[in-house]
């Protein structure tokens, strides 16, 4: 076709045909509707509006970081780099969920592997996606400008140096960042090793084992660490929602794609132990604990030993409620297959909503969708939860100097005025407690994931967090 363009570039029906065979089945329709929506008008009002510190919002959305979801009568076509996400999951572990919390966090992420780096690119795409912010709750988000998706630099070399360093938002911080700027970190890969030797390049490094590695009788996983070499691993809530996950995601039809055949091997490839899903989700002396997972540490464990001591050693019910919790963000997409004798008792009692999934769409899916969705629903739910903690601190405080400030106004305190970033940042730390911690899925007894939520807050309100773990106590004395 292209040889025959360049011959005589008048000779256009080659390419009629290409597009008569190969367009999207009702595409006039699709528009239609598509330019009809609502939730698309409302989503670019949204866009339009100012901020509460006084700054424009202009985020340019991709389809992908709009919706979780296809948009009805469209499917991924055979090329699609969201076609890796089950190779995504399979490839990193639990481990996931460290590289999707730094992503979140906007940090310089590098993927150093070898050639190909197709898959390595097309990981490059499902980072940034499954790490974008939907658009239900980026208004809830003060300050600007802030990216609804961390940026995308797929393959990356020695020449690239000067524009990886740009990505650092120590660089300079008084300059104007835009959406498009590099100030918020992004996401590449490479094969050039001598970068993963330039601690100010990168934030969070990923090694990714080579492709031969797949024929070791022990499976190799990648290594995900920052800077000066420390490891990153997952926490144990981390490691327990994987397994939840996986075992999930079964319930999900296999044949959802014509074109999935390139990247089906998950299933064939796996070394999770998930064949019985009731060993999957008791097992616990998977290599994974010690390879991947964090060691569980002593005030977890006095706990679990009270826990078990006060129960007389019966099943402990808030592991029960806590896969449920889990599961519940994979719940309500119509290919999901519901309830199935693999599933715990408490799951198939409370089938409700999870918190978070409200503005989420609900249209049939794939795999690879459901698997987006289920990290949108996830960011959903730690970002409100921290908004509603915020503002409810900021109504507490609010009351109070209502009260001192009655006489100035006569009727409880002047009106409040727009919040700006040095308000936030000379406003008091929020609290946020275990419970907290809790319902946003994180782990209590994990200091990394205290961490996070500290640089969350700081990057996304500009508020300094006062963050409670998880304690042993008795009668008021705290022992670990």
């Amino acid at each position: 076709m292209a040889r025959t363009l360049v011959q005589d570039p008048t000779k256009t029906q080659p390419l009629k045909d290409f597009w008569l065979a190969h367009k999207l089945p009702n595409e006039e329709d699709s528009q239609k509707e598509a330019a009809e929506s609502p939730s698309d008008g409302q989503a670019k009002r949204r866009q339009s509006q100012g901020s509460p510190n006084g700054k424009t919002r202009n985020r340019h959305r991709a389809v992908s970081t709009a919706s979780a979801l296809a948009p009805p009568g469209q499917s991924l076509s055979s090329h699609h780099p969201a076609l890796s996400l089950p190779v995504l999951l399979d490839t990193f572990g639990p481990l996931i969920f460290p590289l999707y919390k730094a992503a979140l966090l906007r940090k310089r992420i590098l993927l150093v592997g070898q050639a190909p780096v197709e898959l390595a690119c097309n990981f490059v795409y499902d980072i940034s996606v499954v790490s974008c912010i939907p658009s239900s709750v980026s208004d809830l988000l003060p300050l600007e400008p802030l990216p609804t998706r961390l940026r995308p630099l797929f393959a990356a070399g020695v020449h690239d140096m000067a524009t990886l360093a740009q990505g650092s938002r120590d660089i300079n911080p008084s300059s104007e960042l835009t959406d498009e700027g590099m100030g918020y970190g992004w996401v590449a890969c490479t094969t050039d090793n001598i970068l993963s030797h330039k601690d100010h390049l990168f934030d969070t490094l990923v090694t990714i084992p080579p492709s031969y590695s797949k024929q070791a009788k022990e499976k190799i996983w990648p290594r995900v660490e920052v800077k000066k070499g420390t490891e990153i691993k997952a926490t144990q809530r981390d490691l327990r929602r994987y397994r939840t996950l996986r075992r999930e995601l079964r319930r999900f039809p296999s044949g959802h794609s014509p074109h999935a055949s390139k990247y089906s091997s998950m299933e064939q490839t796996s070394d999770l132990p998930f064949e019985n899903a009731q060993e999957t989700y008791d097992d616990a002396s998977s290599t994974l604990d010690t390879q991947l997972a964090e060691p569980q540490s002593w005030s977890a464990l006095a706990y679990s030993s009270f826990m078990w001591w006060a129960s007389a050693g019966e099943k402990r019910t808030d592991l029960d409620e806590e896969a449920d919790h889990d599961a519940a963000l994979l719940r309500h997409f119509d290919n999901y297959r519901g309830d199935s004798p693999d599933r715990p008792r408490s799951a198939r009692k409370s089938p409700g909503r999870s918190p978070g999934v409200e503005g989420m769409d609900t249209s049939p899916a794939g795999l690879e969708m459901t698997i987006i969705g289920y990290f949108h629903r996830l960011t959903i739910l730690i970002l409100k939860t921290l908004s509603d903690i915020i503002d409810a601190s900021d109504y507490s405080d609010e009351d109070t100097d209502d009260v001192g400030n009655a006489d100035e106004d006569g009727n409880g305190g002047q009106k409040r005025r727009k919040c700006t970033s040095k308000d936030l940042e000379d406003a008091d730390a929020v609290y946020v407690s275990s419970e907290d911690m809790s319902r946003m899925g994180l782990d209590i007894w994990s200091e990394s994931d205290r961490h996070f939520v500290r640089e969350l807050v700081a990057l996304y309100w500009g508020r300094k967090t006062d963050v409670r773990g998880g304690r042993v106590e008795c009668c008021g004395v705290r022992i670990c």
